[in-house]
């Protein structure tokens, strides 16, 4: 005889996402069971059918189990329940018990028992753990659960399990399901079944529950694990608490954003300037012969990529530091006499070896300008042309010109390159503050997005202008002014 409570089950997706599962009346009657139910206990359908659940318990687990369901019968809830079943050859299996109530016509009519086997289970979570991040898991403020391919939970950290009201006992072997409100259970599944059949990843949108039934909207961010063979072995997801976020965080506008990253990139900047200086005088020590050794030619060349990346990380660390002087108005600007023709050599000398080792000529117009300016300021501008210049230029092909002219009562600098140029929709934006005009994949280093945006205040602080011109795939060149006085 067909069994009632059987017709609310699901099977399609109980077979595909929960190991092992029956479903019990008001009296505790088996009245349905899935085939794994049948497989791990050794038994036919037909000899489980219309028996008691007591009766699959061991000896010691049968008051347990009774005091369970007399429980379940006035509460009607039961939650993550370890217990022991008997298989049919007198072995023990040892198993997570949670319930979930079977309703008709507002009235609950039996419950759907989810069993997982716990010594699989720890097993799981044994390596499960192989591919966490444990500091970040434990101590993060936002919740963090690890669940595998079937979406059962293997582990989780504190923030989840206070969050939800659990012990962090009770959360190991819950289903996700468990902990998914209502309406969200159509959402939960398909989203654990596309990922299944293609690895299909996004954020999710969706609302929990907690232990006494509380729901808030979350949003899951997961992250694919594989096994050691390349195997889909489960899933880690960030869970993110929205109602949190709607009531308690500040909605940041862009110019909030962009002071937070201000001062984060400052704070950054100011621990790397040590370590760089130290890193510098090293480096230049090891590359002359009479103070350390002689180098080979692989050393060399590896002392070589040290300095350039040294002195790229000097310009950025400026870049910064300057950008924080500006934003506090505390940039004070000097005025010393420059000779301008001896200052470009200078900088030739420091760019010629990089460009070298890249194949790209770099050349240098003539003048015999001298200007009072402030010299370290100048040189930081066109070190960050430089390098723009540098980065999006072909090696072997590329072509860079660093010149200076005297035009009236100011001198115009200028970096050209025949790079892959910037198209014109970019341009507009190009000196604004964390815009990065990197469309292509041609660039070959990331970038702050800071420079050209600090290079532009700090030409305006000094009595000049910047601008740029660009020829998409033919070439580019940025110029700007300084007052000779």
């Amino acid at each position: 005889m067909k069994s009632r409570l059987g017709e609310f089950v699901n099977k399609r997706v109980v077979d595909s996402v929960v190991p092992i599962y029956r479903v019990v009346n008001n009296k505790g009657i088996i009245e349905d069971c899935t085939k794994s139910y049948c497989d791990i206990l050794g038994y036919t359908k037909k000899e489980i059918m219309g028996k008691s659940i007591v009766s699959h318990a061991t000896k010691s687990e049968k008051k347990k189990i009774k005091k369970y369901f007399d429980k379940w019968n006035k509460e009607k809830t039961i939650q993550n329940v370890k217990t022991e079943l008997e298989k049919k050859n007198r072995t023990i299996v040892k198993v997570f018990l949670t319930g979930i109530n079977i309703i008709e016509k507002n009235r609950i009519i039996g419950r759907k028992d989810i069993l997982r086997d716990m010594s699989e289970m720890l097993s799981l979570q044994k390596q499960a753990r192989k591919y966490q991040y444990k500091s970040l898991y434990d101590q993060s403020q936002y919740m963090y659960r690890t669940v595998n391919s079937r979406g059962v939970i293997l582990d989780c950290n504190e923030s989840y399990a206070k969050k939800l009201g659990y012990q962090k006992e009770e959360v190991i072997g819950a289903h996700v399901l468990d902990h998914t409100s209502r309406g969200s259970i159509i959402t939960m599944t398909n989203n654990m079944k596309n990922w299944r059949i293609d690895d299909v990843l996004g954020t999710t949108k969706i609302s929990m529950k907690t232990k006494n039934g509380i729901e808030f909207p979350v949003v899951l961010t997961p992250k694919t694990i594989y096994d050691e063979n390349g195997r889909l072995f489960g899933r880690q997801v960030v869970i993110r608490d929205q109602s949190l976020f709607d009531t308690k965080e500040k909605i940041l506008t862009p110019q909030d954003i962009d002071k937070k990253k201000d001062e984060f990139i400052s704070k950054i900047a100011h621990e790397l300037r040590t370590p760089l200086g130290i890193i510098k005088l090293s480096t230049e020590a090891l590359m002359k012969p009479k103070m350390l050794g002689e180098l080979n030619k692989e050393q060399y060349d590896t002392m070589e990529n040290i300095s350039e990346y040294v002195l790229r990380l000097e310009v950025l660390v400026e870049t910064i530091l300057n950008n924080q002087r500006l934003e506090l108005g505390k940039l004070k600007f000097k005025h010393e006499e420059i000779d301008i023709q001896q200052f470009i050599e200078n900088l030739f000398k420091i760019f010629k070896l990089i460009t070298n080792d890249r194949h790209i000529k770099l050349n240098i117009g003539r003048t015999r300008t001298h200007i009072k300016g402030d010299k370290t300021l100048i040189q930081l501008i066109l070190e960050n042309l430089i390098f723009n210049a540098i980065d999006f230029v072909e090696e072997e092909k590329g072509k860079i010109i660093i010149d200076a002219k005297s035009r009236g009562r100011f001198v115009l600098f200028s970096v050209t390159d025949n790079g892959i140029g910037i198209p014109k929709n970019k341009l507009k934006n190009i000196f604004t503050k964390f815009y990065q005009a990197d469309y292509t994949q041609t660039r070959t280093h990331g970038g702050s997005g800071l420079g050209l945006s600090v290079c532009d205040d700090i030409v305006q602080g000094l009595g000049g202008k910047i601008w740029v011109q660009s020829q998409k795939e033919k070439n580019t060149t940025f110029f700007f002014t300084v007052p000779k006085q």
